[in-house]
């Protein structure tokens, strides 16, 4: 239970981001492709768990991220980065990755790694 919620709070978070970053933009093509590549993403994750749950004709239609196969995963992968891409452009997403400072998050993980001595393996 715990995992099929997470699962559908998940694709329901890709869609209000998606939803989000359309909403927010002046460019109209980044407005419709944001809007065409979150609409695909979630009517397809809808489509798929309708037939799981026999809500829904069985249509052979994956379950997007999740299911198996390269064919459906490539593009889909593909989208969303597409859709980040977009979400990067955003100004109160440049202005909060203008306040980071460089290198902590790599500095944070080199201290997590423990030094091992040179003879050992």
């Amino acid at each position: 239970l715990a995992g099929t919620l997470s699962v559908l709070a998940l694709f329901a978070a890709l869609g209000y981001a998606g939803i989000r970053v359309a909403g927010r933009t002046e460019d109209p093509f980044v407005r419709y492709a944001a809007g065409g590549v979150t609409t695909w993403i979630t009517a397809q994750a809808v489509i798929n768990i309708g037939a799981v749950l026999g809500l829904l004709p069985i249509a052979g239609v994956p379950l997007p991220l999740f299911s198996y196969g390269g064919s459906a995963l490539l593009p889909t992968m593909f989208a969303v980065g597409l859709l980040i891409a977009f979400a990067r452009e955003d100004p109160a997403a440049k202005a909060a990755l203008a306040m980071r400072r460089p290198g902590v998050r790599w500095k944070t993980m080199r201290r997590r790694v423990k030094k091992r001595p040179s003879g050992e393996r």
